[in-house]
Parts: C-alpha cells; structure tokens; sequence
C-alpha cells in the first residue's frame, strides 16, 4: 500500500491467535494486539462477505511518517491477492456509524477494500438479514424517512 514501509509477510496463524490486550514482538518491533479489526478477523474469519475474496496474509507495515516509525509501532494489514494483485482486508459497519451504527461486533464485518468503497454508507437488506437483524430499529427507521 503507498505511504506503508513494509517488515515482513505473515501466516494468518502466526498473527490471530495472539490478538489480546498486549503488545508483542514481530521481527523486532512492536505491534498492539488489541486492534478492533484483528477481532473483527479473528471471530468473523477472513473472507469477504460480499465477494467472497479470502484474505492470505498478514503484512507487518507502518505508516511512513517520522511520528509512527520514531515510537516503533507496527501494525498488521491482512490482504488477499486477485488477478496478481494484493487487495486490502477491512472491517465494516453493517449499519453505518454515521446513521447511528456502533462498533459492536454484531455491526461489523469482514470486507475487502473495493467491496467496502462500493458499499460506503449503504446498507442493504440482504447485509441487515445476513447479520441477525441487528439494529432492528433503526434500520427500518433509516429506510422509512
């Protein structure tokens, strides 16, 4: 990704079964495990909900600014490839956060990058029923105004 220095490639098993409220050690530098997204990867799996893309990889990167690298914090992309292409792994509110949706894990999936740009704040029925009706209330709130 641009803007990203790259310190290494890992297994999926060598990066989700570590997430937790610590900081540990990858190739000699820190990486916070408590990040919200390697949740979202760990209980929801690594597949996109939309497409299907599995995601293949963790990348160890860091932000290329002075600020990041001084302090020594890493953090872990996962990524799938398509037509010989790396293609980024998010997490994504079901129910968009600036429509009220929140970070409860029951309101987030597993997306790639071009899935989740097509989404933006849309939310559809199909994302709403797939997820167990979460936020019965405000959905039908959102799409009767």
């Amino acid at each position: 990704m641009p803007g990203l220095i790259r310190n290494g490639i890992y297994k999926i098993e060598d990066v989700l079964p570590f997430t937790g409220n610590y900081v540990k050690l990858y190739n000699n530098h820190k990486v916070k495990m408590y990040s919200q997204r390697y949740t979202v990867f760990k209980k929801k799996g690594v597949v996109c909900k939309k497409c299907g893309l599995v995601g293949e990889y963790f990348a160890l990167e860091a932000h290329n600014c002075k600020n990041m690298l001084k302090h020594g914090f890493y953090h872990f992309n996962l990524y799938g490839t398509k037509n010989g292409k790396e293609v980024l792994f998010t997490k994504d509110h079901v129910f968009p956060k600036s429509e009220g949706g929140t970070n409860n894990l029951k309101n987030l999936q597993v997306l790639c990058q071009p899935c989740n740009s097509k989404k933006g704040s849309i939310v559809s029925i199909v994302d709403f029923i797939l997820n167990g009706g979460v936020y019965e209330y405000q959905y039908l709130k959102y799409f009767n105004n």
